[in-house]
């Protein structure tokens, strides 16, 4: 007697003969693999406990306790509940009794050849429904999600699994389903809702246009809110939602896109590409794309993308999304929530644009890439963040939605100039965002002027020139827009030497990136900034440290910033810091193994922001005038290492000698990484030659330290005369993290990069600029995203 079997993610129903009870099978559907008999067991209400994303950007400056709105992880429970299940199992079919023998004679003949036909039929069905496929051995992971991180994996975060969909290979066919929008859309009543806020066709059009979004990534699965937006098959969301807001981020192994997630009979669900990601913005374009073995499928048509700078505090806003996303999973899938809102402060940055809709509540974790929406449904923000326990809510601008797509630039690299023949040369490479393909040209203008005038960015007209500018020369770059495999589809890059005007003394070089976009062609010019690099000789170049007696001064500055955020209920606010000082550094004493140099501290400042205790806060204040009372004794071996000898704190309060003890380091350690080894002493060194040493760098402030192992690679540019006439070395400095976090696992991520230049006649480096960045995990439920940024002088004889 065939047995009847309902999927327990799509809820399709089948009739399967009795022997296929016990046995696993796919939904023809939803392709869910589940187990035959199995009660499907309903999601259960759980407590939830917030993951939040992070931040990476060094140059955050939200207020404490900001943080991303999460993609949401939760944990699953192993428990059954055998009622429930009793409850939900079918119900066997009674047996029909009372037939007379006549009719059961006179229909077994029909009977016999029905069960024929149908028995053929159905073998045929189950071999294609049951057909090779790895399924779930256990019915109650095959009934519902299931925990795929245990124990030390993802910072010890139990996190919920759907089953597995198969992703398209990087060679694989791309297809995209058809744009269209449902006819109900168009008949949908117009007329206002109860409250008079919101029309009902309004809010019908913008939950269609509204999609949850599932991802895989490295610390288990997440959830979060995109929305189709600008053009067709564009889809906004978050890039901490993709895990991606690290520059050293990987893309996710698996993206799925749910369209009218929770309605019955239309919920879809697709693959998609990255087409872009947007840092500083916190932004990610995607495309939406057929899975494999999709036959087809239908998207909606775009919503409009309005500019915030329109809205007026007090102004009513809506909140679209999936707050908590699976974790509020139904029978029927995760439905959207709309929230009402309103707008309480335009937020705006140094520069005077945009750079924040802050507004009052209606978001939670699982929010994060959704639209906000005024009430003519027009997207005039993408929810991103909140303040814990407030009901400060944060939105990315619509403008910078449109920026995105419309294409800018994501990094700027200007290599070291160098002279050819008559003429001075500066590599350029500038990497532009343009998920849409929509540039089509990216330029340069140089010029030479007075040092500290940058220019601003500017639109549409050319910037101006300045007393004491010469002529801005424009060089157009090569751009090409390059198809990448997989999950990263598109990535703008324009390459080209430019040819520098000649440099007066006492000028400096300005360089104004612009790129033409749309189709109107209007031209966008980046902020104009100034470079002080003189042009080198590409040639070789003997280096040798001669260590001798004697005074010279170093001035140091260096500038942390530490992203903290943990799986616990407590949020970690950024930390900053600053620190400059002027030391004394004096060799005392010169032999076959090295030298012994003292350092001693003046004219330190420190200023430092994140959670701090008062009595912290107050040692903090006091530490300047601790550090001049301190002397450090160091060893410089003939190859240029550095290592600390020993520390004399006694004249330091104790209360205070660990922070002393702690700052210390951090400066020698920065000093050790600016510190250029000699490769070959007594031998020349060819231009573009490369050596490396390890280095140990703290990438992380006073109150959380955290040094990271990173192998430093350091390349002979070229030499060159200084203003004084002395010959020097330019080195390219470069390097990655390799050392195993606090957990002992190799899983920390970080690049570091800078010049360093060398005097020749003494070896010593006279200045230096070091830039390093590092992902790690501090715990198993902490992780930090962190920048040093370090710039040396020093005086030589």
């Amino acid at each position: 007697m065939p047995i009847h079997a309902v999927c327990p993610e799509c809820r399709s129903a089948y009739d399967l003969a009795e022997e296929q009870r016990g046995k696993k099978v796919r939904c023809k559907k939803c392709a869910t693999v589940f187990v035959v008999g199995a009660a499907a067991q309903p999601p259960r209400e759980e407590t939830v406990r917030e993951v939040e994303a992070v931040r990476g950007r060094a140059e955050h400056s939200s207020p404490k306790n900001v943080v991303p709105v999460a993609p949401r992880r939760s944990s699953a429970r192993d428990d059954e509940d055998d009622d429930r299940e009793a409850r939900r199992r079918p119900a066997p079919r009674k047996k029909s009794g009372g037939l007379g023998p006549v009719l059961l004679i006179g229909g077994l003949a029909v009977i016999a050849l029905v069960v024929i036909v149908g028995g053929v039929g159905l073998i045929f069905g189950l071999r294609w429904l049951t057909k090779d496929e790895a399924a779930p051995t256990d019915p109650k992971i095959a009934a519902g999600w299931r925990p795929v991180v245990q124990g030390n994996q993802a910072n010890n975060i139990n996190v919920n699994k759907p089953p597995e969909d198969k992703q398209p290979e990087d060679n694989a066919p791309v297809r995209f389903p058809v744009v269209r929008d449902d006819p109900e859309d168009a008949n949908a009543d117009g007329a206002p809702v109860a409250n008079g806020e919101l029309a009902r066709a309004v809010l019908r059009k913008v939950k269609r246009r509204t999609a949850l979004i599932l991802v895989t990534i490295a610390e288990g699965h997440a959830s979060g809110t995109g929305f189709f937006g600008v053009e067709d098959n564009v889809l906004v969301t978050n890039a901490h939602v993709l895990g991606m807001l690290n520059p050293d981020a990987e893309p996710p192994k698996t993206i799925d896109v749910v369209v009218d997630s929770g309605v019955p009979d239309k919920e879809q669900k697709f693959g998609a590409q990255i087409l872009a990601v947007d840092r500083d913005a916190d932004l990610a374009v995607l495309r939406v794309i057929l899975r494999p073995g999709q036959e087809s499928g239908t998207i909606p048509k775009p919503l409009e993308v309005k500019p915030a700078s329109d809205l007026m505090e007090t102004q009513k806003v809506y909140v679209f999304g999936f707050p908590f996303g699976p974790q509020l999973r139904t029978e029927l899938g995760t439905a959207i929530t709309v929230s009402n809102s309103e707008v309480s402060s335009l937020r705006r940055d140094g520069s005077g644009r945009l750079a924040k809709v802050q507004v009052n509540g209606g978001m939670e974790p699982g929010n994060s890439g959704g639209p906000v929406v005024n009430a003519d449904g027009q997207v005039v923000g993408v929810a991103v963040s909140v303040i814990r326990n407030t009901k400060i809510n944060f939105a990315v601008p619509g403008e910078r939605v449109r920026d995105l797509l419309q294409g800018r630039i994501k990094e700027k690299g200007f290599g070291q100039p160098y002279y050819r023949n008559s003429e001075v040369i500066m590599p350029v490479t500038i990497q532009m965002v343009d998920p849409l393909t929509r540039i089509t040209e990216v330029s340069l203008d140089v010029w030479t002027g007075d040092a500290n005038k940058p220019r601003p960015a500017i639109l549409g007209e050319a910037p101006k020139i300045l007393p004491g500018d010469s002529e801005h020369k424009t060089a157009k770059l090569v751009y090409q827009v390059e198809k990448g495999k997989g999950k990263m589809d598109t990535a703008g890059k324009a390459t080209g030497d430019v040819v520098l005007p000649p440099l007066p003394p006492g000028k400096v070089y300005y360089v104004q990136p612009s790129w033409v976009k749309g189709e109107k062609g209007t031209r966008e010019w980046d902020r104009g900034d100034m470079h002080d690099m003189q042009p080198v000789e590409r040639k070789s170049a003997k280096l040798v440290l001669q260590q001798q007696k004697g005074e010279r001064t170093l001035t140091l500055e260096t500038a942390r910033v530490l992203d903290v955020h943990g799986a616990g209920g407590r949020d970690l606010p950024i930390y900053k810091e600053k620190f400059n000082a002027q030391i004394r550094e004096k060799t005392t004493d010169v032999g076959s193994t090295g030298a012994t140099m003292k350092l001693q501290y003046s004219n330190v400042t420190l200023a430092a922001s994140g959670e701090s205790q008062p009595e912290e806060a107050a040692r903090l204040k006091n530490l300047p005038g601790h550090m001049s009372k301190i002397t450090a004794g160091l060893v410089q071996d003939p190859r240029g290492n550095l290592q600390e000898s020993s520390l004399d704190v006694q004249a330091v309060p104790v209360e205070s000698r660990q922070q002393v003890l702690t700052l210390n380091a951090q400066t020698l350690q920065a000093l050790e990484a600016l510190a250029v080894p000699i490769l070959k002493p007594n031998e020349t060194v060819n231009y573009n030659e490369s050596w490396t040493a390890a280095r140990t760098l703290t990438i992380s402030t006073h109150e959380i330290p955290q040094a990271a192992s990173f192998t430093i690679t350091y390349t002979l540019l070229g030499t060159r005369k200084n203003a004084a006439g002395r010959e020097e070395a330019v080195i390219g400095v470069t390097g990655v993290a390799n050392g195993p976090s606090a957990l002992g696992e190799e899983n920390q991520r970080g690049k570091a990069s800078g010049t360093a230049v060398v005097d020749l006649a003494t070896g010593q480096v006279t200045s230096a600029e070091l830039t390093a960045s590092l992902d790690t995990a501090l715990n198993h439920e902490t992780k930090a995203t962190g920048t040093l940024k370090v710039k040396l002088k020093r005086t030589v004889q």
